[in-house]
């Protein structure tokens, strides 16, 4: 603590140590403890905190004391070393009082038989010196460091018991002043909400274009790199979206209300997410960026693909961020749980070649605020928020997180949570990709791990060439290879003249070659190599496996009786869209159109009892805030028009996702409730949840 030394008559020190309501008050265990321990431990005879006003110095706690000073619990300044402690904010170390000239005329000297003293500043929490705390011996003595030391920690200590009391009678005044201001804060809470809503409103209306838009692009005839751009424009909207919820639920952060999802969702397609958000700025520095799922990894689980890939995010952000060469690997496995009847673990692992952290300092990492030191904020940025942020979302998961690291030689930050499996909608794969044989020509050790596993999963048979000399040889012995995964990075191998060489050495139109680089910029160049595809680093699984499907795909096949027994059902489900806002229109309808449904729109709740006493609908998608009608407004009119059987099932479509939403849409008639920004698998799952109302009852 900062001491502010001034006058012993300064109003405000005055002020400050009368406001703590300590001088002439009676004398408390706690500040005696602290007396007896320091008469204790320095061995001295005589120990006191003193509390210093304009005139006298009160002893609120005295050890040792003995006469009318003791009696009295105070004496004048004339005999006070404290005042000089107070005025300076420093210690004062006293070995012979009477040959000091600071304190040799003090008559503490003559009446009391003080020769040593040693006393610290005691300062309240806003830096104001109020008093001192020191031991006295009646005999000359030498004060070592060790004794210093010892005292200095005990003051500290003492100032740590004045300030929790300081706060205790903050915390009095503020109580007594809650009635007053109580109306005052329902009305502010009230504003923050709405303001909240609003907010949430007006943010998440463009993001649902954003989102909703790229993803209907995301299934357009695009090039691989083209695929690759549009999923980073998604990835990095679902993001932003994120970053939006974080800020927007901000009454639940506040109260400690944090909920997460359990939704199934592609475990690989999560971690390739995080990693493209951190490829680029991973290859400006030349820095491998790679990912391992081991094969006992399931494909699909349950959880919150938000909050994962939040802490993902982060790590392999700060991985990038604190390595300058080498690699950033993150490897997933799946591990026993400690009881024999407890979950399955799912393992993380983001291991970096960077600057490592001192073993003494890995300890503090994941406070709120921390960095390894200083000059790190400076050099690196960041706040020291973000690890502070994964420790509390795993420990909210019901797992654990912690980091291996020596200095100099990288960090593996590593962190488990339990597994909920969910079953995978990509089990199936393609015929004519199955024992397919590829060469992969890389000579990275970790690459050929992760190529290898890749591969092996989709059932092709990979060989592995950790040059191009070695590459040659195997192609020249070997005819059936079909496919060649080629890294670039492999400094023999990158010229027009050894990929040729690569094609001549196969039948002709047999062999195909994938080109592997660091150059995000590199698929949308001009390139005299006959590269079926060019993939960047870290190599996407998803991105791999589309390539191979594009390669490799037979003839679509006819759909089945049971095929076109859905499509028939979607054909005939009729649906009905209330969206005032022209582009969240568009998305829903060709969201609703690629889903294979169709519908008809209106653009406000008049509108929709107008819609709905014409004709019957199976489902209404209702927008919570239109014009004229809204949407709570426009289900309590349709639910006291018409009995659940001759209605629409109503499913609410909301950009505000704030904590109650839900419970409002429901308190007015509906029957579902999905938030924006809409993608095509909540409206699938929306519809999937739809029942006719004439079989189910309307929720509690």
């Amino acid at each position: 603590m900062i001491s502010t030394p001034r006058s012993l008559d300064d109003p405000q020190r005055l002020a400050a140590l009368r406001n703590l309501l300590l001088l002439d008050s009676e004398a408390e265990e706690n500040f005696d403890r602290f007396s007896r321990m320091a008469a204790h431990v320095l061995k001295a005879p005589v120990s006191l905190l003193s509390l210093v006003d304009d005139h006298r110095q009160f002893f609120k706690s005295a050890v040792g004391l003995t006469g009318p000073a003791n009696d009295a619990r105070e004496t004048p300044l004339t005999h006070s070393f404290c005042q000089h402690v107070v005025t300076t904010g420093s210690p004062l170390v006293v070995t012979d009082a009477k040959h000091n000239p600071l304190v040799c005329d003090n008559l503490a000297v003559r009446d009391l038989g003080v020769a040593a003293y040693l006393g610290f500043p005691v300062c309240d929490s806003d830096g104001f010196v109020i008093g001192s705390f020191c031991v006295i011996d009646g005999q000359p003595r030498d004060w070592s460091e060790s004794d210093l030391s010892l005292l200095s920690d005990l003051a500290a200590m003492v100032m740590t018991e004045i300030a929790l009391r300081q706060r205790n009678i903050s915390l009095q005044a503020a109580t007594a002043q809650a009635e007053h201001l109580k109306r005052t804060a329902e009305a502010a809470s009230r504003a923050k909400a709405e303001f909240l809503a609003n907010m949430s409103h007006e943010i998440r209306t463009p993001m649902n274009a954003v989102i909703g838009m790229s993803e209907l692009l995301q299934h357009s005839p695009l090039s691989a790199e083209q695929r690759e751009f549009v999923s980073t424009i998604r990835t990095s909207g679902e993001s932003l979206l994120a970053l939006i919820n974080d800020i927007l639920d901000f009454s639940k952060i506040e109260s400690g209300h944090l909920q997460f999802e359990r939704v199934p969702f592609s475990l690989r397609a999560c971690v390739e997410g995080a990693l493209d958000l951190s490829s680029r700025p991973a290859s400006q520095k030349g820095l491998h960026l790679l990912l391992k799922i081991e094969n006992d990894v399931p494909e699909s689980i349950l959880g919150d693909l938000t909050r994962l890939r939040q802490i993902l995010v982060n790590l392999i952000v700060n991985a990038v961020k604190f390595t300058e060469k080498g690699e950033v690997l993150v490897t997933i496995s799946q591990r026993s749980g400690k009881h024999p009847d407890s979950l399955p673990l799912l393992h993380f692992s983001v291991k970096d070649t960077g600057i490592g952290i001192p073993a003494e300092r890995a300890g503090t990492l994941f406070r709120a605020f921390s960095q390894i030191d200083v000059s790190t904020s400076r050099k690196y940025g960041g706040t020291g928020l973000g690890l502070a942020i994964c420790h509390r979302l795993v420990y909210l998961m019901g797992g654990r997180i912690w980091v291996e690291s020596t200095l100099g030689h990288g960090s593996d930050f590593q962190f488990e949570i339990p597994l909920l499996e969910s079953p995978s909608a990509f089990s199936t794969l393609p015929s004519k990709l199955v024992g397919r044989k590829v060469l992969i020509v890389t000579d990275d050790a970790v690459q050929v791990r992760i190529l290898k596993l890749q591969t092996q999963r989709w059932e092709l048979i990979p060989v592995i060439a950790n040059s191009g000399a070695e590459a040659m040889r195997l192609l020249l012995d070997d005819s059936t290879f079909d496919l060649v995964i080629l890294d670039l990075q492999v400094l023999d191998v990158n010229d027009e003249g050894f990929i040729r060489s690569i094609y001549q050495s196969q039948p002709p139109g047999q062999l195909t070659i994938l080109a592997l680089t660091e150059d995000p910029e590199m698929g949308s160049k001009r390139l005299p190599y006959p590269f079926a595809e060019v993939l960047t680093k870290p190599v996407k699984s998803s991105a791999l496996f589309n390539a191979l499907i594009h390669l490799y795909q037979p003839e679509s096949e006819s759909p089945t009786s049971t095929d076109q027994d859905e499509c028939l059902k979607r054909a005939n489900l009729r649906i009905l869209l209330a969206e005032d806002h022209p582009v969240n229109q568009r998305v829903a309808i060709l969201l609703l159109n690629r889903l294979g449904y169709t519908c008809t729109t209106v653009a406000n709740g008049l509108e929709v009892l107008e819609a709905v006493s014409r004709q019957t609908y199976d489902i209404l998608l209702l927008d919570m805030q239109m014009p004229l009608l809204d949407g709570p407004q426009t289900a309590t009119r349709l639910c006291a028009m018409a009995p659940p059987s001759a209605r629409p099932w109503i499913i609410a479509v909301t950009a505000n996702a704030m904590q109650g939403d839900r419970e409002t849409c429901l308190n007015a008639g509906m029957d579902d409730y999905i938030s924006k920004p809409i993608t095509s698998e909540s409206l699938q799952a929306a519809i999937q949840r739809y029942r006719p109302l004439s079989q189910t009852s309307l929720p509690a």
